[in-house]
């Protein structure tokens, strides 16, 4: 049986490992707080876990700041990264306008 958390895909050049934040889908919240460090420290967690020394990282909206952290914290566990919908800072950010919804 697949498990929830982590589904992983083969092709002939790559494995790719897509997994839940805790809190999310069918996973547990875990007793630290929710932040996009912890998550990051979830992702270098798991790569450690799966034995897998380095990674090409894609994150979509809040996995994109998730890869930058990792990237910022664990250089050696990264070997490309992509941003999809993306930003760098999350504080100054403006919601888009009703109209765009």
């Amino acid at each position: 049986m697949e498990s929830p958390l982590i589904r992983a895909v083969t092709s002939s050049n790559y494995s790719v490992t897509i997994f839940d934040n805790r809190g999310a889908g069918e996973t547990t919240a875990g007793t630290k707080e929710f932040s996009v460090n912890q998550f990051a420290n979830d992702t270098a967690g798991l790569l450690e876990a799966l034995k897998i020394g380095k990674a090409d990282i894609l994150g979509f909206s809040m996995g994109s700041f998730i890869a930058q952290e990792l990237t910022l914290t664990n250089p050696e566990k990264v070997d490309n990264f992509i941003l999809y919908a993306s930003g760098c800072d999350d504080r100054e950010a403006e919601p888009p306008s009703p109209l765009i919804i």
